[in-house]
């Protein structure tokens, strides 16, 4: 991973709290936060719409190129997960390009060549599939609805071409339900960039340190909110998230890679944002993280 401006150093990290499973946290000792950012895909909608979109390009591949129609479906997710681990250190990059990558290497590894319009082609036949099948997560309008008559800011971030990402909100219903919507796209920036974390924090008027990410991904979700000094949770369980599986849970000296909470329903973040912040909240937080947020 790549430096980023104002990241903290060793000492901050060493200090940053640890991660906590809320069905067993005393809720006196849970900070409230008075903004609340959520990842999209895998987050606030059911990622099953992706295997969807996966299974409408096999269909592709086979009729087009006569590729096996279910080793096509099984080998998209980690042909993408693998393109988007080797830009990891780019700023930015549309997310039709790590599609179309995905794609070609999925065609190239069974023997097939597909020119630039073929798999821009694939890319649309997944999207033209995908979002009609995509849903909302359990509790989502509940968490929106409370957190947001509690007075708490909320947005929607995601990596997404702005097509995709407004057919999404409008198709699942989501659009409109939070006070910032932000692509990638739309902020020349992916996740974990800090630019598209900072950029929604500024529409919603609200500190690093008061605000809560929840997303899926490790990688993106919570390195990124961690780098620009938020809290994090993250969501379990998610079969498309990507982070691989077997990373999901292992030990991690990254400090970054931690999150703050890890959570398997939204309804838990209310609780999160919700619950009075008490004295050793604050003492958890510490000075050499209030210091490297005053600093950014």
């Amino acid at each position: 991973m790549f430096d980023l401006p104002h990241s903290p150093t060793m000492s901050d990290m060493s200090k940053r709290p640890g991660t906590r499973d809320i069905g067993c946290v005393d809720r006196s000792d849970l900070a409230s936060f008075d903004a609340v950012l959520f990842d999209l895909s895998g987050t606030t909608v059911d990622d099953a719409y992706i295997g969807v979109g996966f299974a409408a390009v096999a269909r592709e591949m086979h009729r087009r190129w006569g590729i096996d129609e279910a080793r096509a479906a099984e080998a998209m997710h980690p042909a993408l997960r693998d393109q988007l681990v080797r830009w990891a250190n780019r700023p930015y990059f549309p997310m039709l390009d790590s599609m179309v990558a995905a794609f070609d290497a999925v065609v190239t590894a069974a023997g097939q060549r597909a020119t630039a319009d073929e798999l821009c082609g694939l890319d649309a036949i997944f999207w033209e599939h995908a979002v009609p099948a995509a849903t909302i997560t359990a509790g989502v309008r509940e968490t929106l609805a409370r957190l947001r008559a509690a007075g708490v800011r909320t947005g929607i971030l995601s990596f997404a071409d702005v097509g995709p990402f407004r057919a999404l909100l409008e198709h699942t219903g989501l659009a409109r339900l939070t006070d910032v919507e932000l692509c990638s796209q739309e902020a020349n920036s992916v996740k974990p960039d800090p630019r598209i974390f900072r950029q929604a924090l500024a529409v919603v008027g609200v500190a690093p340190e008061r605000s809560l990410f929840v997303g899926d991904s490790i990688d993106s979700d919570i390195v990124g909110a961690n780098r620009v000094g938020m809290a994090t949770a993250l969501v379990t369980g998610r079969p498309f998230s990507i982070t691989a599986p077997d990373e999901r849970h292992r030990v991690d000296q990254d400090r970054d890679r931690h999150p703050t909470y890890r959570i398997t329903h939204l309804a838990e973040v209310v609780d999160l944002a919700l619950a009075p912040q008490s004295p050793t909240t604050k003492a958890r937080i510490g000075p050499a993280h209030d210091e490297r947020l005053r600093s950014g």
